[in-house]
């Protein structure tokens, strides 16, 4: 086997184990916020702020490894910290800290994620980079339906016992164990090295691609607000869906990654097509299931794109995309929790197709860009 596609599959067995720790929780914080007496829009809001915070710090996580090439200890150490965060739930004694764990989860994420992209894409390199992203998030997926599983049967066997989140914790401290192997036969010869940021890459046309993916994003309904609407009668039936929905995203993620790899760019319109169904989900429930091709559109078509449009200065890419991307979904999560919950769903659905064909609109004068000036990642 190529040694690249062993070390991406070893990146993706680290996001296995340690979606069966925050995607486990995940699948279960939602209705155990509600349990502990948020409502709602304040779900809808944590949700997003969550991912805001996250997203942000990836920028300068992004903009940090880039300078200073720290891809490996940013990496190890928000590994280490959803752990940790995760095993903290346990001994919280109100929704307020449950909060502020899950937002501190989200920050552990938000300074891994860029570096661990980076390492992916410069060892996959360009013209394959959507195979590596689409294994890579194939992978990472089966963590995300087998960490609800057993959040799943915790919950059905101890109700919303504290000992779940203890036992999701577990995971994580797996994955810092196979990452630390991961970088001991990492090739030396393709790595990052500490270099100055190229801040002129977000002149050119990465800045249009992240806001055209990022306006539909505003609209988008975020997971929690989806497993929180189809479980209010039973959080059982939330739990199920947030499983069905990362069974979607691991078959997607492959199958999305090779068809960048052959027509490139052009992908990415599917996305445009598929966020306006998300929405009517909220009418009609199993469109909901539609979110895990959203997923499998941003970890292998969205991330690939990124990585080609800015080879040489990934980190910073990632890191900026991440950020932008987020505050799109920091505000949307809001918005769709807010309107939701006054029942306004044909002004949400009203929205949502109109953000997506602005959007649509945006990627095709980015596509002409790209092609018009070949366009690499260097500095404009």
């Amino acid at each position: 086997m190529k040694r690249y596609l062993v070390i991406v599959m070893l990146f993706g067995f680290v996001s296995m184990f340690a979606d069966m720790t925050y995607e486990g929780a995940r699948s279960i914080l939602p209705q155990y916020l509600g349990y502990l007496g948020a409502n709602l829009a304040v779900i809808g809001f944590l949700g997003g702020f969550g991912e805001f915070a996250s997203y942000l710090l990836r920028f300068v996580s992004g903009l940090v490894s880039s300078k200073y090439g720290l891809l490996w200890t940013l990496t190890i150490s928000g590994y280490m910290l959803t752990g940790l965060s995760v095993a903290l739930i346990a001994i919280a004694p109100s929704w307020v800290y449950v909060a502020l764990l899950t937002i501190m989860e989200r920050i552990a994420k938000g300074l891994r994620t860029p570096p661990r992209d980076a390492l992916i894409s410069i060892v996959a390199a360009k013209g394959r980079s959507g195979r590596a992203f689409g294994l890579h998030g194939a992978i990472d997926q089966v963590g995300a339906v087998l960490g609800p599983l057993i959040a799943a049967y915790m919950l059905a066997s101890y109700g919303f016992s504290p000992l779940t989140f203890v036992v999701l914790s577990v995971f994580s401290f797996i994955a810092v164990s196979i990452l630390i192997y991961t970088r001991s036969i990492y090739p030396r010869d393709v790595e990052v090295t500490p270099r100055k940021p190229v801040i002129g890459i977000l002149r050119g046309p990465l800045t249009l691609y992240n806001l055209s993916i990022s306006i539909p994003a505003l609209s988008s309904i975020s997971l929690f607000v989806a497993i929180y609407w189809v479980g209010r009668s039973d959080p059982l039936i939330g739990v199920m869906y947030f499983i069905a929905i990362q069974v979607i995203e691991i078959l997607m993620s492959i199958v999305l990654g090779e068809l960048y790899d052959k027509i490139g760019i052009r992908a990415i319109y599917i996305y445009y097509m598929i966020i306006p169904l998300t929405t009517l989900g909220l009418i009609l429930n199993p469109l909901l299931l539609l979110i895990g091709v959203i997923f499998a559109i941003e970890n292998s078509i969205q991330k690939a794109v990124i990585g080609d449009l800015a080879r040489g200065n990934e980190p910073l890419a990632y890191g900026y995309y991440h950020m932008v991307y987020g505050i799109a979904l920091a505000v949307g999560g809001y918005i769709v929790g807010l309107l939701a919950q006054q029942g306004l769903i044909d002004i949400l659905l009203a929205l949502s197709l109109s953000l997506s064909i602005l959007g649509a609109m945006m990627m095709r004068v980015t596509i002409r860009i790209t092609k018009a000036g070949g366009y690499s990642g260097e500095a404009v």
